[in-house]
């Protein structure tokens, strides 16, 4: 359910372990969008200008085993202080162990779970990763991440399963999570007409559908949080903000 503010909303954002790790390790998710297969070279110090900003480490599309990527998510384990990248290729969903100062790993690979497709997204509940995929009778992949924790660099490049894959939707186009509800959903749903599928994830390898939403047409992204904004008839309640075709 949409529900209206009366007044301005404030959405506040987390900040997460190793973000500047996530957003910078791996360049390669420009080179992927654009299609191109160059590599950049091992001097990082050139390129665009930024600030405040330094390029520590590159890992190119051949190193992954793709041709092209398109996303990327990150998990914090917090019981063993380690992070990892999970980057959305064109084949499936490859893993990057992320060693002190930035150097990245490649661990190998969550397959597609049909055929390759050139979109692909990943988010993250607690220890839960859920990918989503353009790719027809895709479904949603649901991937403990703690399984990532038994891999060393003898195993070399490892090929890893899907816990369970939900059919609700063959196809979708992004995912949002509410992490104080426990709420999963698919946007761009194709059995909801492009419109949002909303899964309880209270047993996160098990989500359950909860419910649908498809008279306002296909989303593109969304926002979902429980708000806490200074509304006060809606503090508390689950909100989702969804881009549509033509309007928010």
């Amino acid at each position: 359910m949409f529900l209206p503010l009366k007044s301005r909303w404030v959405a506040g954002t987390k900040r997460l372990k190793g973000m500047l790790l996530f957003a910078f390790g791996v360049l390669a998710l420009a080179c992927g969008i654009s299609g191109l297969r160059a590599q950049i070279p091992a001097e990082l110090t050139t390129g665009a200008n930024s600030w405040n900003v330094q390029a520590v480490d590159f890992v190119g599309v051949d190193a992954m085993m793709t041709e092209k990527v398109n996303d990327i998510g990150y998990w914090w384990d917090d019981e063993f202080g380690q992070g990892y990248l999970l980057e959305g290729c064109q084949n499936g969903t490859a893993f990057l162990k992320v060693l002190p100062g930035g150097k990245l790993v490649f661990m190998g690979k969550l397959p597609t779970a049909s055929v390759n497709s050139i979109w692909r997204d990943i988010k993250v509940l607690g220890h839960h990763m859920y990918v989503v995929s353009e790719a027809p009778e895709h479904g949603m992949q649901v991937f403990d991440l703690e399984a990532l924790r038994a891999w060393n660099p003898g195993l070399g490049a490892s090929v890893w399963a899907a816990d369970t894959v939900l059919m609700h939707a063959g196809q979708a186009h992004n995912l949002a999570v509410n992490a104080a509800a426990n709420h999963v959903v698919q946007l761009g749903a194709n059995a909801t007409t492009g419109g949002a599928l909303v899964f309880d994830a209270s047993n996160p390898g098990a989500p359950v559908l909860a419910g649908a939403a498809a008279e306002w047409g296909s989303f593109h992204d969304a926002h979902a949080l429980r708000y806490e904004g200074p509304d006060v008839d809606h503090v508390g309640k689950d909100l989702l903000f969804a881009a549509g075709s033509q309007k928010l």
